[in-house]
């Protein structure tokens, strides 16, 4: 009988197993074999079947320590494609608040939109994440970015019946009309 794949690593290679599992000293071993020009095996902002980089999947799986690992490698930390939102939106629909601070000192931008002009504190918003709202608007997310539907993070969090986060935009200032 073959061996299983993980769905998640399907299609990606050994950093992105690294990244899944966490293994800092590995990651940080296959980083001295990454060419940035993307010649070479290790493309550290490759992506998988799923369209995940290394650091998607650091995230999802909720390696902090690992993050730094590939930030040192040059992992693009606000990368995002057709199929995967960014690096922050994952952690903040996830309410990761440990990797939110981690992505934002390490130069992560807090009011990047996908396709569909959400941003972290609208998915957070809409996920009933509330230590990330008030620690994304601590460090000065803009709350007045609208999705293409026309709802911001307000309108999408009183539609998700989260009233606590509507009560935190509240406490800090938020226009909430």
């Amino acid at each position: 009988m073959g061996k299983s794949r993980n769905k998640e690593t399907q299609g990606g290679n050994e950093i992105h197993k690294a990244a899944a599992s966490g293994n800092s000293p590995l990651i940080r071993e296959l980083c001295k074999s990454v060419d940035h020009s993307g010649s070479n095996e290790i493309d550290i902002d490759g992506t998988n079947d799923r369209g995940m980089t290394p650091l998607h999947m650091v995230i999802k799986n909720g390696h902090v320590n690992s993050l730094r690992s590939l930030f040192e490698c040059g992992a693009n930390m606000n990368f995002k494609s057709k199929k995967v939102d960014s690096p922050m939106m994952v952690a903040a629909r996830a309410g990761q608040v440990e990797m939110i601070t981690a992505l934002y000192k390490l130069g992560a931008e807090l009011d990047m939109t996908n396709k569909y002009n959400m941003t972290p504190l609208y998915m957070a918003s809409e996920s009933g994440q509330l230590e990330a709202v008030q620690l994304l608007l601590s460090l000065g997310a803009d709350a007045s970015l609208s999705a293409v539907t026309g709802d911001g993070p307000v309108a999408i969090a009183a539609a998700s019946g989260h009233d606590q986060i509507i009560s935190t935009f509240c406490a800090t200032g938020v226009n909430i009309d």
